[in-house]
């Protein structure tokens, strides 16, 4: 019996989001920052993302992945970052014996009818279904990967109980 949903972001600003019951927990994705050819590049923290996986319990976990895609008009090292990290993800989640399926941006979006301006309604949205969330900053920036972490999260726990309003 799946106990345990979470919610993946996985670009490096992107968030998870984990629910228990009715409680819900947000992550910020942990990164380093290195130097790499004279340019200071955030990095994800693999060993720190790993630790955050083994609190959760195998067989009573599932997970939601979204699928990366490349943007037209990316650069080769944007595309190569957003790879890696959607690879580092899977071999995470698979170590950790946590069940997981990777879902299209436009699928669990349509869950909860974001069509257009899909960062501004998936906020608006995960702000009305979960108003105790933080997601924006103390100046209001609006923390674009928790909003989208927390519906991916709530995506998960409809499908499982047999909730979905869209199949």
């Amino acid at each position: 019996m799946i106990t345990t949903y979470i919610g993946i972001d996985p670009g490096l600003t992107g968030g998870i989001t984990v629910m228990v019951g009715k409680k819900i927990t947000l992550l910020d994705i942990p990164t380093i920052t290195e130097k790499v050819s004279n340019k200071i590049r955030n990095r994800y923290d693999v060993n720190a993302l790993a630790d955050i996986f083994k609190e959760f319990p195998a067989g009573s976990s599932f997970a939601v992945l979204e699928k990366s895609t490349a943007m037209p008009g990316q650069g080769v090292t944007s595309m190569f970052s957003i790879g890696l990290g959607f690879g580092m993800y899977q071999g995470i989640l698979s170590m950790q014996r946590i069940s997981y399926e990777i879902v299209h941006p436009k699928r669990w979006q349509k869950e909860f009818h974001i069509h257009t301006d899909t960062k501004s309604q998936a906020f608006q949205i995960a702000s009305r279904l979960f108003p105790e969330a933080e997601m924006s900053t103390p100046r209001g920036r609006i923390l674009t990967g928790r909003s989208d972490s927390i519906l991916m999260c709530e995506w998960a726990r409809r499908k499982h109980t047999g909730t979905l309003e869209v199949k």
